[in-house]
């Protein structure tokens, strides 16, 4: 069976229950689950960290997203945006699109394997 992330056991979350993204607000995290949100006081890179095992990554100052959530991205100009499987939109900031298109990317080469 899959370790699963200490965030998602600190929330007590059941077994199979997946990781979706990570978001600061103030001294908060908002953790989002496959089954729903809820609010942990906890800093946003603690969260980050304590999400591992799932792999993901920090596309905006405030956002973390599962690789595995993601639905769709989208780019306008300098500007992106991903979708996630739950129906979220989320920014992604400049700085970090070209890390995103690449795990993207990368992700669809390892699926077709």
């Amino acid at each position: 069976p899959a370790l699963q992330p200490p965030l998602l056991a600190r929330l007590g979350a059941p077994p199979g229950t997946a990781l979706l993204a990570l978001t600061a607000q103030e001294h908060y995290t908002r953790v989002v689950t496959s089954t729903g949100a809820k609010l942990l006081l906890l800093r946003f890179s603690d969260a980050v960290r304590e999400a591992a095992p799932t792999l993901g990554l920090q596309v905006h100052r405030s956002h973390w997203i599962a690789i595995d959530a993601i639905e769709r991205f989208t780019r306008d100009g300098r500007e992106g945006e991903v979708t996630l499987s739950n129906g979220d939109r989320l920014p992604v900031s400049r700085s970090y699109i070209k890390a995103l298109q690449a795990m993207v990317e990368q992700g669809r080469e390892t699926a077709a394997e």
